[in-house]
């Protein structure tokens, strides 16, 4: 992976250095470039892949998007050769079709000074567009919406605070995963009949305001 080139795709322009400021700076910087998309498989059921050198092509050199198994394994790929310590999570999204939701996302955790934060480059939908904190219980307001992180043994939940009302929004165990623990899953949404990523088509892409755009 040419990090430079990656830098240069997504428009970050800080340091290397790792440190919360930045990795908050790659994210959103990540978010507002690099869309959240199921072109490729949308229809046609096409297998996806999110070996890092497909996902480098994908992204990198050829502009696209992704969803997010593809994302944020891409983005664990680069945050691991800038030198963050980090691993990736399988997440249940709740507004699931089913109760309790699937594992049906990934994430990705990058831990600074001893104290973790949730890392998310690939949600389509109204989740956290930014580093959330998660050795905390505070509220956490995120580019103008407020959330808080919720632990029990070792599910780590993170609330979303809408119409006055505090409710889950995705939750995960934290126990660490890698880019090829999530092959088998991303088969299935990109090509099962049923997946929604096969039967609608989706593109978004986060605006700097905090909000999205479909494209």
């Amino acid at each position: 992976m040419d990090i430079c080139a990656y830098l240069d795709r997504i428009g970050y322009t800080g340091t290397r250095e790792t440190s919360r400021e930045n990795l908050e700076t790659l994210l959103r910087c990540h978010l507002e470039t690099v869309p959240f998309e199921n072109l490729e498989c949308s229809g046609t059921g096409a297998p996806l892949s999110n070996a890092l050198d497909v996902l480098y092509d994908k992204v990198v050199v050829r502009r696209r998007g992704g969803i997010c198994f593809e994302l944020n394994s891409l983005l664990y790929g680069l945050l691991s050769q800038m030198g963050y310590d980090c691993y990736m999570v399988e997440v249940r999204l709740y507004g699931s079709p089913t109760n309790p939701p699937r594992y049906s996302h990934a994430g990705v955790i990058t831990v600074l000074d001893g104290k973790k934060y949730y890392c998310d480059v690939g949600y389509g939908g109204p989740g956290p567009k930014g580093l959330v904190a998660m050795d905390t219980e505070d509220v956490q307001e995120i580019y103008g919406q407020c959330f808080r992180v919720t632990r029990e043994a070792h599910t780590v939940s993170i609330l979303w605070f809408r119409e006055d009302v505090w409710a889950p929004i995705l939750s995960f165990a934290d126990i660490a995963n890698i880019p090829e623990d999530f092959s088998a899953r991303l088969y299935y949404f990109s090509t099962a009949p049923e997946s929604y990523f096969v039967v609608q088509r989706l593109a978004n892409l986060c605006l700097p305001c905090g909000g999205s755009k479909a494209l």
